[in-house]
């Protein structure tokens, strides 16, 4: 399994790791380990950039795999590459 990291290049987010909220402001790096659930939410008032990482590679290429698929093949890849989702967005 994968572990992600994430650099906030700029903007102000707040990311859930399992159960705990963290605030990651521009120059904050976020470390996830693998086998944690997460997700992020963009909370300050104009667009965010962010640079994410993750170790060992492989995983970044279902994202391009993604781009353009119908619901069900999103699924099968998501479920090929070991991703589901685990609940409602961050709010």
């Amino acid at each position: 399994m994968e572990a992600e990291f994430c650099y906030v290049v700029s903007g102000q987010f707040n990311f859930k790791l399992g159960e705990r909220i963290v605030s990651a402001p521009a120059g904050a790096f976020v470390f996830i380990p693998h086998h944690t659930p997460h997700t992020f939410q963009n909370v300050g008032t104009e667009p965010g950039v962010l640079l994410f990482g993750v170790t060992p590679g492989g995983f970044e290429k279902m994202f391009a795999e993604r781009q353009g698929v119908d619901a069900e093949t999103n699924q099968k890849l998501m479920a090929m590459h070991h991703m589901k989702v685990v609940g409602p967005p961050l709010r």
